[in-house]
């Protein structure tokens, strides 16, 4: 002990009511419930950013998700990047949590159409009547064999309702010696007995001899009918099937570049997903479509996809980043518009997805004004409902060039989903020097307490918890 200090005892009875004076303190300062979204309105609570955790999902580039809870583990659906010959796609992809921090990559739940969902190996999955397994696929060589279906089958009943496309994978050994047709191409509704869609290859259409050639016939499939797709061999040429390729929807396909920026909801046991679709074809800038399934894993693309298209005006441009929202029976399904210029939000209602009115009053939150943070952008965004008020949280950014733009995240109250006031204080988390970032923002509520879910300007997610 330090001989210049000195210490005298308390007696025990003033020890001990001060000692439950501290725990009750402790206690009552732990009881303190969650900081409110009106907090953040009255000043009394701000998001503050976690830095502990790292950058979330990094490992497989998991970024603008869109989430629900099922049972005790977060599903977060996200934009799933990949190249198809040094082409950038974006599908949709699945991430599970139980923590909010740590996610294992379900991998690929919805893809582009036009990429292959369903693939059948013509020597393994189909049957034949003529021909033999050659190589990669199975082929009938004239003076060996007679004219007969060289693939048929698979009786599937698992292609959805809607448009489709078939693509029949081809071989042939002479593309000039006449222009004779060699096969015939159809799909087959075994349980009706009806050709669905029928088309004949002619010799010259094969570009070369010895090479494989896709060849494409669209149909409009019954739900859950067995259907076969047919190869007719004429007799006349040298042809091998490699395999028979199945994708949703017809050329020229509205989302076989972009079928991404998931927007998620769970309706008692069918998973709703709107998405924004873009295609190769310039016809086709920026729609949302409509995705639904029973498990969350596999989606069936709306056969009247698109079910909500750009016009003109504030939405001139292109439509997408949408997200849903329900009361009663009464359908909100929240867009970005853009006019070339800036993005700004609206909203669309109804009791069918796929019969949903504009509301005449769009957009229901406009950009920000000159020299504003979000004076270029007010785009995807995320609800959340407390006390009987709405708060959304979405993106913002300056002018374009929107690589160049700076970007963040602010939020916006209303009482009634088409009247919204912007939170003065915004953006609730750093504005990026350039570029992306801090943006495509996601509520997530766990144990009570408010997150926001972003894009960090180093890639994959980062997250703020509300305080």
């Amino acid at each position: 002990m330090n001989p210049g200090i000195t210490r005298s005892a308390a007696p025990s009875h003033i020890w001990t009511p001060l000692l439950i004076m501290v725990l009750v303190g402790a206690l009552t300062l732990h009881a303190q419930p969650p900081s409110t979204l009106q907090n953040l309105f009255d000043g009394t609570a701000r998001f503050v950013e976690d830095t502990d955790s790292g950058l979330i999902g990094g490992s497989f580039g998991m970024h603008f998700l869109s989430t629900l809870w099922i049972d005790d583990q977060l599903w977060a659906y996200y934009i799933k990047n990949y190249q198809v010959e040094s082409r950038w796609k974006s599908a949709v992809g699945l991430a599970i949590s139980g923590d909010g921090i740590n996610f294992t990559d379900q991998g690929l739940v919805m893809d582009i159409s036009g990429a292959w969902q369903w693939v059948y190996d013509a020597a393994r999955d189909l049957f034949h009547q003529v021909g033999r397994a050659d190589a990669d696929g199975w082929s009938a060589s004239t003076g060996l064999d007679s004219q007969g279906h060289l693939c048929y089958g698979p009786y599937t009943p698992d292609i959805p309702e809607g448009p489709n496309t078939v693509s029949f994978q081809l071989m042939i050994d002479n593309n000039s010696a006449d222009d004779l047709p060699v096969v015939n191409l159809d799909v087959y509704d075994a349980a009706s007995g009806a050709i669905l869609a029928t088309r004949q290859v002619r010799r010259r259409e094969f570009s070369a001899p010895f090479h494989y050639q896709i060849f494409n016939v669209s149909f409009r499939s019954p739900a859950g009918h067995a259907l076969e797709f047919r190869t007719w061999w004429y007799g006349v040429a040298y042809i091998r099937e490699s395999q028979v390729a199945l994708s949703q929807g017809v050329e020229p396909f509205f989302d076989n570049r972009l079928a991404s920026f998931p927007g998620i909801w769970k309706d008692g046991d069918t998973f709703y997903l709107v998405y924004e679709g873009a295609g190769e074809d310039r016809q086709w800038p920026g729609d949302i479509g409509l995705a639904t399934s029973t498990d969350g894993l596999h989606f069936a693309k709306h056969p009247n996809n698109p079910i909500l298209r750009h016009e003109g005006g504030w939405e001139s441009a292109n439509i997408g980043t949408p997200s849903l929202w329900k009361e009663g029976d009464t359908w909100y399904l929240f867009y970005h518009g853009f006019d070339g210029r800036r993005v700004q939000i609206g909203v669309a209602t109804g009791v069918d997805l796929a019969a949903l009115n504009k509301y005449p009053g769009n957009p229901i939150v406009p950009a920000g004004p000159f020299g504003n943070w979000d004076e270029g952008t007010v785009g995807k965004r995320s609800l959340l409902q407390q006390d009987g008020v709405y708060y959304m949280i979405f993106e913002g950014s300056t002018r374009p060039p929107y690589d160049r733009a700076r970007w963040s995240s602010g939020v916006a109250r209303s009482p009634d989903l088409f009247n919204w006031e912007k939170f003065s204080g915004n953006p609730l988390i750093p504005q990026t020097s350039s570029g992306f970032g801090y943006d495509g923002p996601e509520f997530v509520t766990i144990g009570g307490t408010v997150w926001t879910y972003f894009r960090h300007p180093l890639g994959a997610t980062g997250r703020a918890a509300l305080r």
